[in-house]
């Protein structure tokens, strides 16, 4: 539950989706996303400390951001169960269960991103097994040109990367939330997957202060997606999933 209280304290954009899009009436949550190193154990957490999460047989893979992903469902009821009632503790703003997507870096050896760079890759790996030493802005910077998935997920790593909120017109949403915040991949911004029946857009990450050694710098942070499910459609879809990973990029 940690994870979703760090994220909702002081976002501001959420605040302005609430009022602005939603009228200040309760938002249905589908899905919140993390990003992680392979000895991260985020899908242990929640199986750990929530019953009724369980992993699905379903594994995706995003050559593009050298990365694979997996998630966790909730069998029970979504809204009555420790979870959620933690949730309403938090905030009267969502409500449900979330689905919860996990994203998985692959490794930097393993990065074809990185591979003709000038990107200290022993030092970059040093960084993901040493989570609590602090990362120069400039090498930050300098992975960011390459991949920006992966600098997101050195400086924030575990975090929420963005949640996912349902909802049942995503046209009139992507028309309403356009008139107050940037919108990702703004020439085509709803993804939709092949079956057609998972239609996904996201707003541009937020920049936010970081400490870096050199002090601090603005970075993209974290963003809103909005997600509507024709025909009960679950899961996700890697075309949408790649399309949303560009959040990051920043405004």
């Amino acid at each position: 539950m940690n994870y979703i209280k760090r994220f909702l304290q002081n976002n501001f954009e959420l605040n302005l989706v609430y009022r602005n899009v939603f009228n200040s009436k309760p938002m249905l949550i589908d899905h919140i996303a993390h990003r992680t190193f392979a000895e991260d154990k985020v899908a242990t957490n929640y199986l750990k400390n929530f019953s009724g999460y369980f992993l699905k047989n379903d594994k995706y893979n995003f050559q593009k951001h050298n990365a694979t992903a997996e998630w966790l469902d909730f069998g029970g009821n979504k809204f009555d169960n420790s979870y959620y009632n933690n949730l309403k503790l938090q905030t009267n703003k969502i409500y449900g269960t979330p689905r919860v997507f996990i994203s998985t870096y692959c490794g930097v050896y393993n990065d074809e991103n990185l591979k003709n760079s000038n990107i200290d890759l022993d030092l970059v790996n040093y960084h993901i097994k040493n989570k609590n030493e602090k990362i120069s802005y400039d090498l930050y910077k300098n992975i960011k040109s390459y991949n920006q998935y992966l600098a997101w997920t050195l400086v924030f790593r575990n975090k929420i990367n963005h949640i996912g909120f349902e909802v049942d017109d995503i046209q009139d949403i992507l028309q309403k939330v356009s008139n107050i915040l940037p919108i990702n991949n703004p020439e085509y911004p709803i993804q939709v997957s092949e079956d057609g029946n998972l239609l996904q857009f996201s707003t541009a990450s937020a920049l936010y202060p970081f400490k870096f050694k050199e002090g601090n710098y603005e970075i993209p942070k974290n963003f809103i997606e909005f997600v509507q499910r024709k025909n009960n459609r679950e899961g996700f879809s890697e075309k949408n999933a790649n399309i949303v990973f560009d959040s990051t990029n920043g405004r």
